[in-house]
């Protein structure tokens, strides 16, 4: 299981709730953690505004 998979499976609680864009769009996301990035590129893909 890639690192990008999980990321994508550990907002699937959410989505019934709020969207992708809702979540992430014109919003200020810290991600702090360890690793290789790949939430980090996964949450820019939805337009964040930092």
């Amino acid at each position: 299981m890639s690192f990008f998979f999980t990321s994508v499976t550990s907002f699937d609680y959410f989505l019934p709730f709020h969207s992708h864009e809702q979540m992430f769009c014109d919003k200020t996301v810290l991600d702090i953690g360890c690793g290789g990035g790949g939430k980090t590129c996964y949450y820019a893909t939805y337009g964040p505004k930092k």
